[in-house]
């Protein structure tokens, strides 16, 4: 890693076993967000040098506007385009698009989709596009998938799905251009958040035979355990076929499952082998060692709890992983035949010929050099994938949407409508969360990267490798039972900010708790509390001694953060407060909100996904104003501003404090009560005594060379200083 003065990361270089490398190079703006990003990438010294260059533009707010991407000397594309409505809150986002020849922005209508967000009050979203009118022209282009997510105003009759109003989503609705067909769930909870139903409904399908086509139901003990598990699905027919009628049966004291029958005589869905005896033994750890229903004989772990091999008999899956838990190969052996996916930073080979690398919407098929962008659902899952593949800027959705997925409420996949088998798909296999389905020899199994889960049972199969700082949940059950709010990023409890030993904060994909962060560092968790105090100290040298000493103003800013399916920050959140200080401490000599000189109403505080920005001032009161100005002084602008940002390139986030010349002023961190920024005043005679602009005529008869001064009382404009 090459660092800069301000420890950002300028390169990272990591080298591969097949001794090849990638070498990423960022360019930071003056506030150090990422401008440029350069990727250069070689698998080995036999084939051909790969450049990726990926570049960000901002508003005058911060705001990420749209990123550009282009590999090689391939034609540059425009990955999105971000428009922010008036709160800061995403309101628009354009896929696909060209950067004008004549400026820097993109071109309107050269974006293959437009996607458009709604939020409640609480903002928390609520429509992707319209689902009740997949044909609504956003931007000049049809939209080819909407959702909608209701809390406390479900729409369809469906029994048990109450209005809700603690976050759980009571329904949700969904179109897509394949079928333009409505359909969606409704949900169920127990007195403790469980999801105890999803309820499928299809409206626009009209027919009763459809009413429960894809219902989930479940029962569970007292540790969350999940005991029984009803599911619904389609027959060749198309109407609805209980397809796994399931019992789960534990070992004696334990969360550990050893038994799972299924009582629907049906093969899809959960794949019943055994039926006699445990179908599932554990090593000492709590991990998976077998599983008789995919004949799996043994699985051997490393010193991580990761998988290194599972044998199927004669055929095997082996894995490779870097010291710290990243997957770098998958080795499959079926009836001697050996495939190999290589994963090199991003960059995914099968049978060793690079198949394709990520994108923010999506993935760029090296195969082919075609982007294909995706449509994902608020937990991050895969729904509909598409690609220009006539180049005309259009897409068709009878040839151009080319893989559709929808998921019953723990992950398992649909069957039966708007399938399709793409060329362009054949090799990405990221799904339920974003994350990889393994299908290979029947494993089925989604990769989360600290253990491996199991749709068709909705269980992990391996202990939480941080259950001991979790020690009233159960280590084995997915997301709380509650999959539709939440998501498990990595298989393990969240990702979090961590402040390092010189103050700098930045997101730690692997700390967990104060024991998972690294040596010298402090573990901040995902809510961060600023207060930022203006204060006259008490090296005060103005007029009433000591008496105007104490706080003028105080702003608190309490930030949350939000993360996706990969564990990676989605957005940052924040509140913030204000309180006026009082003079002398008397509650009606309490100050005003506001500076009168130019610039002092300024007062504002906005939020984005990626930064938050605040400016507010303060004055003494009017009266004391007058005071001020009688005695030959300026009445002080006290002036706070603070702009918060996260860097998604270096995982830093940045924090820069300004204020006016006086008075004294600190930020304060108070998860650590770290200062961040400590300004100490200067003298109040010194910088507020009233200038100079004149005298008044001598005093008649006094014989004076000259009058008593004129001073120039009015307000200055509002200035600021970086502090820290």
């Amino acid at each position: 890693m090459l660092y800069d003065y301000n420890s950002r990361v300028l390169r990272s270089y990591t080298k591969n076993y097949f001794l090849g490398y990638t070498q990423v190079d960022t360019k930071y703006s003056f506030t150090g967000l990422p401008l440029k990003v350069t990727t250069k990438h070689q698998k080995d010294a036999s084939t051909a040098l790969v450049t990726v260059l990926e570049e960000y533009v901002y508003d005058h707010a911060e705001r990420l506007l749209f990123q550009t991407h282009k590999v090689n000397g391939l034609a540059e594309v425009v990955i999105f385009e971000n428009i922010y409505d008036e709160l800061g809150a995403l309101e628009k986002k354009r896929i696909g698009g060209k950067r004008s020849t004549t400026s820097i922005t993109p071109t309107a209508n050269t974006f293959l989709q437009e996607l458009q967000y709604k939020y409640n009050i609480r903002g928390w979203l609520t429509e992707v596009n319209n689902a009740s009118n997949i044909n609504q022209v956003n931007n000049g282009k049809s939209s080819l998938f909407a959702l909608k997510l209701n809390y406390n105003k479900p729409e369809q009759a469906i029994t048990g799905v109450k209005p809700l109003y603690n976050g759980n989503i009571s329904e949700q609705i969904w179109t897509s251009a394949i079928d333009n067909k409505k359909r969606g769930y409704g949900y169920v909870y127990d007195g403790v958040n469980r999801l105890v139903l999803g309820s499928f409904k299809a409206p626009d399908l009209n027919s009763a035979s459809t009413a429960s086509l894809f219902d989930e139901k479940l029962e569970y003990d007292k540790n969350g355990n999940i005991l029984k598990l009803d599911r619904n699905g389609a027959s060749l027919a198309g109407v609805t076929t209980l397809i796994d009628k399931l019992t789960y049966g534990y070992e004696s004291g334990s969360n550990r499952l050893s038994t799972v029958r299924d009582a629907s005589g049906n093969q899809e869905g959960f794949k019943q082998v055994n039926t006699a005896g445990a179908d599932y033994a554990y090593d000492e750890f709590g991990n998976l060692i077998s599983d008789k229903h995919k004949k799996i004989t043994k699985i051997k772990y490393n010193h991580l709890n990761l998988p290194v091999e599972i044998n199927f008999g004669t055929d095997k899956i082996e894995y490779l992983y870097t010291a710290s838990g990243e997957k770098t190969q998958k080795k499959v052996t079926e009836k001697g035949v050996v495939t190999l996916t290589d994963y090199l930073g991003g960059f995914q080979y099968v049978k060793g010929k690079l198949s394709f690398l990520p994108t923010a919407e999506g993935f760029f098929n090296a195969e082919t050099n075609a982007y294909v962008y995706q449509y994902k659902d608020h937990l991050g899952n895969v729904r509909l994938s598409y690609s220009d593949k006539s180049g005309d800027n259009t897409i068709q959705s009878s040839t151009e949407i080319i893989e559709e997925i929808n998921y019953y409420p723990f992950g398992l996949a649909h069957k039966g409508y708007n399938q399709k088998n793409d060329a362009l798909m054949k090799d990405y296999k990221y799904q339920y969360n974003g994350k990889e389905k393994q299908e290979e020899l029947g494993l089925n199994l989604y990769d989360y990267g600290a253990r491996n889960y199991d749709a068709a049972i909705s269980r992990w199969m391996n202990v939480d490798p941080l259950a001991e700082k979790i020690p009233n949940y159960n280590p084995y059950i997915y997301t709380y039972n509650n999959p539709i709010r939440f998501t498990d990023p990595t298989g393990m409890i969240g990702e979090d900010f961590v402040q390092r030993k010189d103050g700098s904060i930045y997101w730690d994909n692997n700390a967990n708790n104060q024991a998972s962060t690294k040596a010298e560092e402090t573990y901040l968790g995902k809510n961060l509390s600023f207060t930022f105090n203006s204060f006259i100290a008490d090296n005060y040298d103005g007029p009433l001694g000591s008496f105007p000493e104490g706080d003028k103003l105080t702003t608190t800013i309490n930030v949350s953060a939000t993360e996706n399916s990969a564990g990676e920050l989605t957005g940052l959140s924040a509140t913030k407060t204000t309180e006026i200080g009082n003079t002398f401490g008397f509650s009606l000599l309490k100050g005003r909100d506001y500076y009168s000189g130019e610039g002092g109403s300024n007062n504002y505080f906005t939020q984005s996904q990626w930064s938050i920005n605040y400016e507010q001032h303060a004055s003494v009161p009017g009266i004391e104003g007058l005071g001020l100005k009688s005695m030959g002084y300026q009445v002080v602008d006290v002036a706070q501003k603070l702009n918060i940002s996260f860097d998604k390139a270096s995982g830093n986030l940045s924090v820069s404090a300004y204020t006016n010349t006086f008075p004294s002023a600190t930020l304060k961190l108070n998860n650590t009560n770290t200062m961040l920024m400590n300004y100490r005043q200067p003298s109040f005679i010194g910088t507020h005594t009233a200038p100079i602009k004149g005298y008044s005529p001598s005093a008649r008869g006094e014989g004076r060379t000259g009058g008593q001064p004129i001073r120039d009382l009015s307000y200055y404009p509002s200035k600021f200083y970086k502090r820290n």
